[in-house]
């Protein structure tokens, strides 16, 4: 959870720091940045939660609620939020927005449950950095094998050809929901 938030500061950082180049990889005026910078920040906040609460089941071994909550978030919601979206920031923020929402409420209703001590806490710290730290690299390269192509594409070629790349990107992910 630390080194989300800490890599999601870092993220919100680096965003600011290049903001003529998502501008013109996006082709929106200037006016439209923080639009833009509020739109990737929730989008990466919410799929950051989505991974840390598929985590904590795999983890736990509860397997069928990571699948289930898998298939809510990453097919049913985008589906649904797609259907009724006109716009491509309208879309993400409903999607980002609402699957935040459903995260957060996962996350905190085991703590409205459970009392643990602060013993136990710091041990399963530990044993959730030392199960999570090595897995870091591998997930980062997991989200640049999606993100490159994509910016890659928007940049040098155009927003139509990146859109169609991050469609096939969804429609894949939806094919192998069941397979995980």
């Amino acid at each position: 959870c630390i080194l989300f938030l800490i890599s999601f500061a870092a993220l919100a950082i680096g965003l600011n720091l290049v903001p003529n180049l998502l501008l013109r990889s996006f082709d929106l005026p200037a006016s439209q940045f923080s639009i833009l910078i509020g739109a990737i920040l929730l989008f990466t906040f919410s799929q950051g939660l989505f991974q840390l609460i598929t985590a904590y089941y795999r983890g736990k071994l509860a397997f069928g609620a990571a699948s289930s909550l898998h298939l809510l978030v990453m097919s049913a919601l985008q589906l649904g939020i797609l259907l009724v979206s006109s716009d491509v920031f309208l879309y993400i923020h409903k999607y980002s927005l609402i699957s935040a929402l459903i995260i957060v409420g996962l996350i905190l209703l085991p703590w409205t449950k459970i009392k643990t001590k602060k013993v136990n806490i710091k041990l399963k710290i530990q044993r959730l950095i030392k199960f999570g730290l090595p897995r870091v690299p591998g997930e980062l390269s997991l989200f640049g094998l999606e993100f490159i192509p994509i910016f890659a594409v928007s940049l040098f070629v155009g927003l139509k050809e990146s859109g169609y790349i991050a469609m096939s990107f969804l429609l894949i992910k939806l094919v192998t929901v069941p397979f995980e």
